[in-house]
Formats: structure tokens, C-alpha cells, sequence
């Protein structure tokens, strides 16, 4: 079992059991936003003697929610030992999304043969905390004292339809965001992008992505949900997030209702549909 507890008042924030196999949480770690959805998030390292689909030896858990972001299997052929390391580290310059990395210790292949728990080479695996192929791009935007909000985007796991989620944080509290999905990241209605919106009445919007697409949604005013929104999106039937396909574009845009005169805009998020 592992749980985390709230550092202002002692209280359980999350708490996470696997029944199916045994020894989750024999080493966990944290600290770091693998989802870029503005709170850090938890990854537990999980026994690994056991066959698939129970194999799993390291599961990551979104510290905003609760809920599975990802979970990595053995990858050994025959043997292999515990991930008896894991860490999340910060994510790369210019990059939104943190890392995790964890090993398979002893790692048995067709050309590794290991068989017991015995000195033997070993595996070092490291993963991005965004969706296959998405990558951020440009930067964000604000008018003078708001906060550069950030973008994040991920897949969430348990979704009976594949589905990707577009997330929104550190806006003003209650903002009225809106999210722009495109086809261009070179230009919108004829004007080049991206395009600065301070000659229009906007400083503080820089728009990185066309219009094909707009939906939007307020966000939240209070506790951990103060300034953050989000979006699920059911793909069309056999599509999935990849490496390769159509490209697509996605940025919010953000106002505060309160004071229009106070509003931003977040850096794009990249990605390709198939």
C-alpha cells in the first residue's frame, strides 16, 4: 500500500493498494510533474515475480487525482528482479513533463541468461510523462503580475474509449479558459503564427495554433482545483495518440472574468493522431 499525507495538516491526501499482486511500495518517490498538470505527482515500485499480466513493477499515480498514469512491466524475457530503484526527475529545459526512471536489476533475456538472483546485468528505463509523441512548443503569456499559466497533456488510464486529456494550471482563480485545437502552428485565417495579440487589444496572448477546434470552461476556485481546467476527449474510432500521423495543435487562452484585463496564454502542446 502506499499513501500519501498532506504536509499542511497530517491528513490522507491518496491512498493506493494493488490486491492483485504482492509488495507495492517498497521503494516510492515523488516530486515531480510527469503529467505537467500542475501538482506533482508518485511513483511506487511494485514486485515483479509474477507473470503477465501481473508483472507490473512500477505504477505512477497523479498526485491531482489518484488515478493510474502509467504502469511499466517487466520487460525481461525470463528473470528479473525487483525495481528496487525508482526516481522522478525534473523535466528537461524547455520541456513541461517530468521523467521516470527506474531499473530491472537483474535482467534475463535470450542473451542474458540469467536465472536466479545472481550478479548480472542490468536495465535502466526512462520515460517522459506525456502521451507518445507530444512535445510542447513556444511559450506562455501573460499581462504584467499574472502567472505564466502551464499546459499539460495525458491519457487516462481505465477509459472504456481512448481518450486524451488537455489540462490548464496556475490561471487566476474562476478564469474563463479556452482551449484552441488546430492543424497549423504557421498560420491562422492568413495571419502568421504564432501571432502576438497586443496590436488587437490582447498583450499578453500570443496565439501558437489554429482554430479548428474551440471548447471551453471555467476553472476551479478553491483548494488544489484553484486556477486549473481540463478537458477529456474521446478519439474518433481506431485513432491513437502516436509518434506519427496527422499533426495537431493545441494551446489554452485564459481571461479573468472579474478583470478582462488580466489574461494569458499557455505554451502549445504538439502531437500527431493515427
Amino acid at each position: 500500500m502506499v499513501t500519501a499525507f498532506s504536509g499542511a495538516t497530517g491528513q490522507i491526501i491518496h491512498s493506493w493498494r494493488d490486491p492483485r499482486t504482492c509488495c507495492m511500495g517498497f521503494n516510492v518517490t515523488g516530486g515531480f510533474d510527469l503529467d505537467a498538470d500542475g501538482v506533482p505527482d508518485i511513483a511506487a515500485c511494485t514486485n515483479s515475480y509474477e507473470l503477465p499480466p501481473l508483472d507490473r513493477i512500477v505504477t505512477a499515480f497523479s498526485g491531482r487525482d489518484g488515478t493510474i498514469l502509467f504502469q511499466w512491466y517487466s520487460s525481461a524475457t525470463f528473470f528479473t528482479c525487483f525495481a528496487e530503484s525508482v526516481a522522478l526527475l525534473a523535466p528537461p529545459p524547455g520541456d513541461p513533463y517530468a521523467i521516470a526512471v527506474f531499473s530491472e536489476r537483474c535482467w534475463g533475456s535470450l542473451t542474458n541468461n540469467c536465472t536466479s538472483n545472481q550478479l548480472c546485468p542490468g536495465l535502466v528505463h526512462a520515460y517522459r510523462g506525456s502521451p507518445k509523441g507530444v512535445h510542447a512548443f513556444g511559450t506562455a503569456d501573460a499581462t504584467p503580475n499574472q502567472p505564466f499559466a502551464r499546459s499539460g497533456m495525458r491519457s487516462p488510464t481505465g477509459t472504456t474509449i481512448p481518450t486524451v486529456r488537455f489540462t490548464v494550471s496556475d490561471t487566476a482563480p474562476g478564469a474563463l479558459c479556452v482551449l484552441q485545437i488546430g492543424l497549423s502552428d504557421q498560420s491562422l485565417n492568413g495571419l502568421p503564427l504564432p501571432a502576438q495579440l497586443d496590436p488587437m487589444g490582447f498583450p499578453g496572448i500570443t496565439v501558437l495554433t489554429s482554430w479548428e477546434a474551440t471548447l471551453c470552461t471555467v476553472a476551479g476556485t478553491t483548494g488544489i482545483d484553484r486556477g486549473f481546467a481540463s478537458f477529456n476527449m474521446p478519439l474518433p474510432p481506431g485513432r491513437i495518440i502516436d509518434n506519427s500521423g496527422t499533426p495537431m495543435y493545441a494551446q489554452w487562452i485564459w481571461a479573468d472574468p472579474t478583470d478582462f484585463r488580466n489574461h494569458g496564454s499557455t505554451a502549445g502542446q504538439r502531437f500527431s493522431m493515427r
